[in-house]
């Protein structure tokens, strides 16, 4: 089902009908462009930021973004860039050359003494990025390596930025982007060489590309639908962790509409999701095969895979680490929304307004206030959808933030340092959740005398 435009907000003249959602913040004019500069200013922002933390390291490794596996990365891009990417079927080697002795796989106890360490557990797209980094830069030079997974985030994030601007207009669409922002974990790991970085990257452009697919008229174009499914291939290739958020993002994008009913619109939320969710199975299946012809024989790989399996989804660690049973599961995801996730390098404070958003979303089927000098500002909040549906919007986001930490026990529990970024996306949709309905204006006849008047 096709859905009109929103005007965007920048064109809407004096005295004509405010789209749904519109904020107005002056006499008969509307904050587009106003929104435009603050979107433009807050990506500018986030990418001198990373420009500047990442300067500070100089040849170091990230004190934020996984060093563990940042030293991997590197001393494997070295590797490719010595012997070539078809070496050991293209798999990591995550021992070669000795940097960062201390750091990473190497300083593993288990592994001391030993020369190479082939990776057969995850897929080798980090890698292979910093090994073509390194035949571009050379060894060693790690402040130049962080030059291109921090122009992939700068750019995503303005897609983004473009999409939320034309979908919601420019005051919505600027507020979005600020709101954004005030969760350190959308662009605090923009500088890592691992997947982090570019995984949340290309995140952000799913979920740009999804709302524009959703909120303006058209057809999914051939275009569009390709450029879903290599999102998908690409995730898949850097880690397996998105699985989740790649196939479900858009399903709570869906929901934000008011009637998203019919055939087209349920075919609509197939390609959505399907054609990601296929990319990603293809490049785990690619992956699959590099590990069968290393290790000698799709047997011996299905093995790899089961152990390795296993261990993330199953019982407590041999270690004696993470918590056993069902009721394990459910702590390790308490432990995620109410102590990592409220962490300054996560939502921080960001996680009130997130409770705020969702206990006004739940509770408060609409509302209307007066205030500010004189109460001159009225602010309406008033979704196009009823309460259910958000409700029903905000578990959709849960589970696609949620369930990767939900089953993988292990793994969950072991890599809080970076995993609470999957719940950017229920951030993400909160926001969207709040703004869509509402409307932010001048009280009739309340407009501020003229210089002279009483």
């Amino acid at each position: 089902m096709r859905r009109a435009p929103e005007a965007p907000l920048a064109h809407n003249p004096a005295g004509a009908a405010r789209p749904p959602g519109a904020v107005t913040f002056a006499r008969g004019a509307s904050t587009g462009r106003w929104g435009i500069a603050v979107a433009g200013a807050v990506v500018l922002a986030m990418g001198a930021h990373q420009v500047w933390y990442a300067h500070g390291l100089g040849g170091g490794l990230s004190r934020v973004a996984d060093p563990y596996s940042e030293a991997d990365a590197i001393r494997s891009g070295e590797g490719y860039a010595a012997r070539g990417f078809a070496v050991d079927s293209g798999l990591p080697d995550l021992l070669y050359g000795g940097r960062y002795p201390e750091a990473g796989t190497m300083s593993e106890p288990a592994l001391k003494g030993f020369a190479r360490r082939i990776y057969t557990h995850y897929p080798p797209g980090p890698n292979w990025i910093v090994g073509l980094m390194t035949v571009m830069c050379g060894a060693g030079a790690t402040g130049c390596y962080r030059a291109l997974p921090i122009a992939c985030g700068v750019l995503a994030m303005a897609f983004l930025a473009w999409s939320l601007l034309s979908t919601l207009g420019g005051a919505r669409g600027g507020a979005a982007l600020v709101l954004l922002a005030c969760a350190r974990m959308s662009y605090n790991m923009m500088h890592g060489l691992h997947y982090q970085g570019y995984a949340l990257s290309l995140l952000l452009v799913q979920v740009g590309l999804s709302l524009r697919i959703l909120r303006l008229p058209g057809r999914l174009r051939w275009a569009r639908a390709v450029a879903l499914a290599l999102l998908g291939f690409a995730q898949g290739w850097l880690s397996f962790d998105y699985v989740f958020l790649v196939s479900l993002a858009a399903l709570p994008l869906w929901l934000l509409q008011p009637k998203p009913s019919g055939r087209s619109a349920r075919w609509q939320l197939a390609a959505l999701t399907c054609l990601p969710a296929a990319g990603f199975a293809l490049a785990c299946l690619l992956h699959f095969a590099q590990v069968a012809h290393f290790l000698g024989g799709t047997p011996a790989a299905l093995r790899d895979f089961r152990v390795v399996a296993s261990w993330r989804l199953a019982g407590a660690d041999p270690s004696g680490g993470a918590p056993g049973g069902v009721w394990g599961r459910w702590e390790i995801l308490r432990a995620y929304v109410f102590e990592h996730l409220p962490r300054s390098g996560n939502l921080g404070k960001s996680a009130y307004l997130l409770a705020l958003i969702a206990l006004l979303a739940l509770v408060v089927p609409r509302a209307r206030v007066t205030v500010g000098a004189r109460r001159r500002w009225v602010v309406t909040w008033q979704p196009a959808i009823r309460r259910a549906r958000r409700a029903l919007v905000l578990l959709a986001a849960l589970a696609a933030s949620a369930t990767w930490i939900l089953i993988m026990r292990n793994h969950a529990y072991y890599h809080p340092h970076f995993l609470p970024r999957h719940f950017l996306l229920l951030y993400f949709v909160a926001e969207l959740l709040l703004l869509d309905g509402l409307t932010i204006e001048r009280a009739a006849g309340r407009a501020r005398p003229r210089s002279g008047q009483p």
